[in-house]
């Protein structure tokens, strides 16, 4: 039985309204407010990320707000690779900060980065971005056939996505 259905259940009227309107409430928050105030901190008027050591921090040199070049030419580069409805989406928001982020075993020596973008007060977006690197398959089954190693995973993922989603029971 889901809150709903305890609520709708309630006999006393007033009780049963406030906690309706209290569920009505809950669902409007987004998972966002209650992580974003766990992965920023404000440097003055600008939400930054926090730094989390040892898995998270900004780059050496660099403070918090202070976004290296390679990032923002990387990030530029990707969003050219994205249908027009993504990048107008993207242009709602601005890259505030970004992160070094400490990834698993399997990315051992690949650059990893947490970005944060900013529409507006409140309204936060966090992307990771990972290094992608020569799949150790292929000296067993060739040259990828993709323009970079970046295209094969994302492929991969869209390929595989199907396929978990049925297995999982979740279409």
């Amino acid at each position: 039985m889901g809150p709903d259905e305890l609520v709708v259940n309630i006999k006393d009227a007033d009780l049963r309204q406030r906690a309706l309107k209290r569920l009505q409430k809950e669902k409007a928050r987004s998972v966002a407010d209650d992580i974003f105030p766990k992965l920023i901190e404000g440097k003055g008027d600008i939400p930054v990320i926090k730094d989390q050591l040892p898995t998270i921090f900004h780059a050496e040199g660099h403070s918090p707000g202070e976004i290296e070049k390679v990032v923002l030419d990387t990030f530029a580069g990707y969003r050219e690779t994205l249908p027009n409805s993504v990048q107008s989406l993207l242009d709602r928001y601005q890259m505030r900060d970004a992160a070094i982020k400490v990834v698993g075993v399997g990315s051992v020596d690949t650059r990893c980065w947490v970005l944060l973008f900013m529409a507006g007060e409140g309204d936060p977006l966090f992307l990771q971005v990972k290094e992608a690197r020569r799949s150790v398959l292929q000296a067993y089954a060739g040259a990828t056939p993709f323009a970079n190693h970046g295209q094969r995973i994302v492929n991969g993922y869209r390929l595989m996505q199907p396929a978990l989603r049925h297995v999982l029971g979740l279409d």
